[in-house]
């Protein structure tokens, strides 16, 4: 409304609902067939597997982020703070014959660290979850890649 833009002269939310669902009360509305929950613009298969098959997922934990929290002694003194873990599935667990706290190690692009597992059930089979932004992982590659896991 601000912008005098044609087609956006809505007063209220319910307004917008209304246009949108065709029905003024939102309960009287069957969503199901609209909410399929399929992205269109890219087929399934688009991405390529990692040649080893393991696929590694990255994150950059709160206080690993920036200059001001990494040099926060109180910070790095809490568990958000504490080394880079490898998580694995239990499956991949299996196949190591790792267990909870076993030293990994872990091997993308043309670096590699030695780290201690942890096995995550929630992690499909093919991932491996390592963090960055880290003095010890920062030696390997892309957040998101290809990457080995073997035993010490």
């Amino acid at each position: 409304n601000l912008l005098d833009l044609p087609g956006f002269d809505y007063e209220t939310v319910e307004a917008v609902r209304q246009e949108v669902l065709g029905a003024a009360d939102a309960s009287s509305v069957n969503l199901l067939p609209r909410l399929n929950n399929l992205a269109g613009a890219m087929p399934h298969s688009a991405a390529a597997p990692a040649p080893s098959g393991l696929e590694r997922v990255a994150d950059v934990p709160i206080y690993f982020s920036d200059a001001i929290v990494r040099r926060a002694g109180s910070l790095q003194l809490t568990n958000d703070a504490q080394p880079p873990l490898v998580r694995i599935s239990t499956e991949l667990a299996r196949l190591l014959g790792a267990a909870e706290g076993a030293r990994l190690k872990v091997s993308q692009g043309s670096g590699s660290v030695v780290l201690n597992a942890t096995i995550d059930a929630g992690l499909p089979d093919s991932v491996v979850r390592v963090a960055t932004a880290h003095a010890s992982t920062a030696g390997l590659g892309p957040m998101f890649g290809p990457i080995s896991v073997e035993n010490t």
